[in-house]
């Protein structure tokens, strides 16, 4: 093999190593990026949940407030102390439930390659017993999201190494 050779080869290949490694970073600081960003809004909802429900003067109507604060096909699961589920609503068919990590603020899990996101908090129902409030949403965005950006990244790449391969062999 030609010296000019390998140097083509060897320039097109650390070429192509940094921007697998660049590209590599940057879908995995996007997909954390976007998963925060869905944790923060859940966290948010839940917050407005449980403010209204504590501030309400009777339990009258309270499946009203709690559909209103359903994540978006996601679910609403109310349990007691106990466990006993005593309000469930959800905007699937398909019955969800995942159980938390109590060690962590919440918990990702994939079910049929849709990433669910989950959280739970104390609720005070307003006859003031401790209720814990379970809210699930799915991600479906997210992985539709990451599979664009992951073909992008393949493109731009391929795209990138077909000049620089070719000005190596103008040499």
């Amino acid at each position: 093999m030609k010296l000019n050779t390998k140097v083509n080869l060897l320039s097109t290949l650390l070429t192509s190593i940094i921007l697998i490694g660049s590209f590599t970073g940057i879908y995995f600081l996007y997909k954390e990026l976007a998963i925060t960003t869905e944790v923060e809004q859940l966290q948010q909802r839940s917050n407005e949940l449980v403010t209204a429900v504590s501030s309400l003067p009777s339990a009258e109507g309270i499946e009203t407030i709690f559909r209103a604060y359903i994540p978006t096909h996601g679910a609403i699961i109310l349990r007691d102390t106990q466990g006993t589920n005593i309000l469930r609503l959800q905007m699937t068919s398909e019955s969800i439930d995942i159980v938390t990590n109590k060690s962590t603020h919440y918990t990702l899990k994939t079910i049929a390659e849709i990433p669910h996101i989950t959280m739970e908090m104390p609720l005070i129902w307003p006859t003031q017993e401790v209720f814990t409030a379970k809210l699930i949403q799915p991600l479906p965005t997210l992985t539709e999201n990451l599979q664009r950006l992951q073909i992008i990244l393949v493109l731009i790449t391929l795209i990138a190494l077909l000049p620089i391969y070719f000005a190596s062999q103008l040499l």
